[in-house]
């Protein structure tokens, strides 16, 4: 038996295999970190490329003592060795979470750390739609779906009836709704029933078409008694044969004409006491509640 030994060569250090000995130094330049900007970046939650990119971007601006700066997509491939196509999503989405900030064409870190958002505050932010059939456009006249927000997290379970719809999203602001004044009740109690067309509905659209007031509603009211006692044709329940449509009534303004005085009055005679209107500056309304 051999007493012989096999012996093995080591390599002295690893620069002789081919690798390059690199030590950083102060002396080829450095930046400088605020310690709650520092602190910020240990405790946030970056992608592989979300945290390449930004260590890029802090170099190109505060290694150079800018805030922000001008930085294309070409050098952040370049110093990243992230595919130049990838460049502009992963900036985005670092901006997106108030990490990055844009002034112009400029870039840089924002140092606002309380504005930063993390992964799951980016995710709940962002907005999903469902449609809901019948709402209609009003600009179009056609109708268009109405767009119901609801949270990314009900997408995971399986019973899809779960979900929840916000039904505020899809109310529409409308303007104050102008209720009836009980001055406007009283004139249309008051007028003839076989003239007023059914419900009030299209008597107070017209009405409010007018701009008239309760002032307008309390003269028209006292017309209308002052009527019916000289001329019976003019009461509620009467059936005159020369009784305007209360829509007319109210678009021609006829209680700022005379009150009628007698049954057999021609609508010539009309037409002539209704262009006088001198006789309203008198009008007496001390008895109108």
């Amino acid at each position: 038996m051999s007493n012989t030994a096999k012996i093995i060569n080591f390599p002295a250090n690893k620069q002789e295999e081919g690798h390059e000995i690199v030590k950083a130094d102060l002396d080829n330049g450095y930046y400088r970190v605020a310690n709650e900007l520092a602190l910020a970046l240990c405790k946030i939650k970056l992608s592989d490329r979300e945290s390449r990119v930004l260590h890029a971007v802090m170099l190109k601006t505060y290694g150079f003592n800018k805030a922000v700066d001008w930085v294309c997509n070409e050098q952040l491939s370049e110093l990243t060795e992230i595919k130049l196509n990838h460049i502009s999503e992963v900036k985005n989405s670092l901006l997106k979470r108030n990490i990055l900030l844009k002034d112009g064409r400029k870039i840089g870190v924002n140092p606002f750390i309380s504005q930063w958002l993390s992964k799951n505050e980016k995710t709940l932010n962002r907005v999903f739609k469902t449609p809901v059939q019948g709402k209609e456009n009003p600009k179009q006249g056609i109708k268009k779906p109405c767009l119901r927000a609801y949270n990314k997290q009900d997408t995971n379970t399986k019973d899809k009836t779960n979900i929840i719809v916000s039904k505020s999203s899809c109310e529409q602001p409308s303007s104050k709704r102008k209720l009836k004044p009980q001055s406007f009740k009283t004139f249309f109690d008051n007028y003839p029933s076989h003239r007023k067309g059914g419900t009030n509905a299209q008597a107070w659209k017209v009405w409010k078409s007018e701009n008239l007031t309760e002032q307008d509603a309390e003269l028209a009211t006292i017309w209308l008694l002052q009527a019916a006692q000289s001329e019976p044709s003019w009461g509620i329940l009467a059936g005159g044969q020369y009784v305007f449509g209360i829509t007319k009534f109210i678009r021609e303004r006829i209680w700022l004409t005379p009150v009628p005085e007698t049954k057999n009055q021609t609508i010539d005679e009309w037409e002539y006491v209704r262009n006088d209107t001198s006789w309203a500056s008198n009008l007496d309304i001390t008895g109108a509640e």
